[in-house]
């Protein structure tokens, strides 16, 4: 089970341009051959924009932190997303008015979340823009939920789910095969994740300079070269 940005794909100033590496295309397309392995790539990324990026079939994909998820003859939505992607829009509106003026500030709209991301604005501008998101999202409190990520703003459906509930309807879809899972990622979002598979896996946190400190992951990776590294040793 593994994250996207940050984990397979390297962080970058516009998100709409993450992309793959070759080598880790290909480590991904050998794992993922495997008859004895399921893979799955768990995100914040909406399931189309996932989907799109990854290009892999028969594997599992959970986007939106799993909120939407999809696989092999199987498909699941959270029952209050179709009223959520109705407060996402106009949260998306009143942002874009919000932040016309903000330089480096872009918005992406995700269907069942919304990001704003400010890695291209300049850092005296970062407080300015946390509070003006916090202000055009406080009416929208009752559906969506404002979170910190890697120099960004999220907000994700009001809701008690998060990566650990994907990981759990996962294992639970496998459960007759004992699987042992094995989990990485890089973000506060991913921590929910780390916390559930405590003793019953392998979770691999993927530090950088910019976000480094504690995790409840057991062991940690620096680069994607090492994330690829790992998966050619699994294959």
């Amino acid at each position: 089970m593994l994250d996207f940005d940050g984990t397979l794909a390297p962080i970058v100033r516009d998100p709409a341009r993450a992309s793959l590496g070759r080598g880790m295309a290909a480590s991904l397309a050998r794992l993922a051959k495997r008859n004895d392995v399921v893979m799955a790539v768990i995100s914040g990324r909406s399931l189309a924009d996932l989907k799109q990026r990854v290009r892999l079939a028969n594997i599992y994909y959970a986007g939106c932190h799993g909120f939407e998820m999809e696989g092999p003859g199987w498909s699941y939505l959270h029952p209050r997303m179709a009223r959520v992607e109705t407060q996402v829009k106009k949260l998306e509106d009143r942002l874009r008015t919000t932040l016309a003026g903000v330089q480096g500030t872009i918005i992406e709209n995700k269907r069942y979340a919304l990001t704003v991301h400010y890695r291209r604005a300049p850092r005296k501008e970062h407080p300015r823009i946390g509070r003006l998101v916090r202000q055009a999202g406080d009416p929208f409190r009752t559906w969506l939920r404002m979170e910190p990520g890697r120099m960004i703003h999220e907000f994700r459906p009001a809701v008690a789910w998060g990566k650990d509930k994907a990981v759990a309807q996962l294992m639970r879809r496998h459960r007759k095969d004992e699987p042992y899972p094995i989990f990485l990622g890089d973000d506060v979002t991913d921590e929910p994740a780390f916390e559930f598979l405590k003793g019953k896996g392998l979770t691999i946190k993927i530090d950088s300079d910019e976000r480094a400190g504690r995790t409840a992951a057991i062991l940690r990776l620096r680069s994607q070269r090492q994330v690829m590294a790992f998966l050619r040793s699994l294959t």
